[in-house]
C-alpha cells in the first residue's frame, strides 16, 4: 500500500495592527458628589491576512525520524492550531490578537487553521505506507513507521511544526461541550507514539518525549461561565478541561499553561469584547514567565502496579488542602483556589 497523499496546506499569518488612543471623560460617583476622571483607551485594529498555499503530494523520505526539539536559536516559536471560522468572528479575532501579541515580541509564529487545510482527522492504516498486513496495532505500527519515514505527509508537515515550536496553542471554540472533532483527530494522528510519547519506556507524563516545551488551551465556549461551576448544569470546568490538558498534553510532556477560557461569545458586546482581547494580550506579554500548572509526579505512580499512586505518596498528599488534583481527588472537594483553570 502507498503512503496516504492526504497534504496539509501551509497557512501563512501577515499582521496589520492599528492602534488609536483614544482620552475619554468618565464620572465617578462618590458619596460626596460626582468627580471627573481621564480614562485612556486603546482600540487596537487587526487584521491578519492569511495564504493558504496547498502542498504537493510527496513521498516521505525513508530514513529515520528525529527526535522532537524545540527552536535553538533565542527567538522564540510558537504554533497556533486553530479551529474556527477564518473570519468575522470572536475565535478569529482572538487568533489574530494571539498573533499580533506575539509577532511584536519578536516570536516566529505559525498557523495551522485546521478547517482551511481540510485536515482530515481519521486515524487508519492509510497514514502508514507500505502496509500489508490484516491486523493493525496504534503503538508498534505507528511508531515503526514513523522510524521508517512512511507516514503520510499531511502528519510529517504538522510534526516538523511542532518540532519547532517552544509553544504551541490550541484555539477552539467546543462543540456539544468537548474537543472538536477535526481538532480530537490532529492530536490523534500527529501527537502518535515514538513522536511525542513511548509507553513501553515508561516516556509519559514528566518523561515523555515533548518534554521542555509549553502548551495551553484557549478555549471559548457560547454560554456563560456560571453553567461550568460545581453548581451549573454542565458541571465543573476542572473535570472538562482534565482529558486534554492532563491525558494529553502533560501525557506527551508538555509543560501545561493555565488555559485562556472565554465565554459568552455569542452575546457578548462590544466592550466587553474589547475588554476581552486587551487582557489576552497582556497575558501573552508574560507567558514566557509563567509557571506551569502542577500536577501529581509521575514518580509518585507505580507504573508496574498498574500505574497507582504509591501508599508513601498518598500519605503525604493526604496532607494538601483539599484534593490533590481534580483525576486523582482521593475522595476529597478540590480546593477553592483550583490549579487547573485559570
Amino acid at each position: 500500500m502507498s503512503p496516504s497523499s492526504a497534504s496539509a496546506n501551509t497557512v501563512e499569518a501577515n499582521t496589520i495592527t492599528k492602534t488609536e488612543v483614544v482620552v475619554t471623560k468618565t464620572e465617578v460617583i462618590t458619596t460626596s458628589g460626582v468627580s471627573s476622571t481621564n480614562k485612556v483607551e486603546e482600540k487596537s485594529d487587526t487584521k491578519t491576512v492569511i495564504k493558504t498555499d496547498a502542498g504537493k503530494t510527496s513521498a516521505p523520505a525513508a530514513k529515520p525520524a528525529e527526535a522532537p526539539s524545540a527552536s535553538s536559536d533565542k527567538k522564540k516559536h510558537v504554533l497556533i492550531v486553530y479551529v474556527g471560522l477564518p473570519k468575522k468572528t470572536f475565535d478569529a479575532a482572538l487568533r489574530d490578537a494571539t498573533v499580533a501579541s506575539l509577532e511584536k515580541q519578536g516570536c516566529k509564529v505559525t498557523v495551522s487553521d485546521l478547517m482551511a487545510q481540510r485536515f482530515n482527522p481519521v486515524l487508519s492504516i492509510n497514514d502508514i505506507g507500505d502496509f500489508d498486513r490484516d491486523e493493525f496495532d496504534y503503538v508498534e505500527d505507528l511508531g515503526a513507521a514513523l522510524q521508517k519515514g512512511i507516514i503520510a505527509e499531511d502528519i510529517r508537515k504538522e510534526q516538523e511544526k511542532v518540532k519547532a515550536a517552544d509553544l504551541i496553542i490550541f484555539h477552539y471554540q467546543t462543540l456539544l461541550h468537548d474537543i472538536p472533532a477535526i481538532l480530537l483527530g490532529w492530536l490523534q494522528r500527529v501527537l502518535m507514539p515514538s513522536f511525542a510519547f513511548d509507553v513501553r519506556d515508561n516516556r509519559i507524563f514528566d518523561d515523555g518525549l515533548l518534554k521542555g516545551k509549553k502548551a495551553m488551551v484557549s478555549i471559548s465556549y457560547l454560554g456563560p461561565g456560571s453553567a461550568w461551576t460545581e453548581r451549573g448544569i454542565l458541571g465543573d470546568i476542572n473535570v472538562s478541561l482534565w482529558p486534554v490538558q492532563n491525558g494529553i498534553l502533560r501525557f506527551c510532556g508538555f509543560e501545561v499553561l493555565k488555559p485562556q477560557l472565554t465565554y459568552d461569545v455569542r452575546t457578548m458586546k462590544q466592550g466587553d469584547r474589547a475588554a476581552t482581547l486587551s487582557a489576552w494580550g497582556s497575558r501573552l506579554d508574560g507567558i514566557w514567565k509563567e509557571d506551569p500548572m502542577q500536577f501529581i509526579k509521575g514518580a509518585d505512580f507505580d507504573y508496574k502496579q498498574g500505574w497507582l499512586l504509591k501508599d508513601e505518596a498518598i500519605s503525604r498528599l493526604l496532607y494538601s488542602p483539599g484534593a490533590p488534583s481534580t483525576g486523582q481527588h482521593l475522595g476529597r472537594p478540590l480546593p477553592l483556589t483550583s490549579k487547573t483553570k485559570l
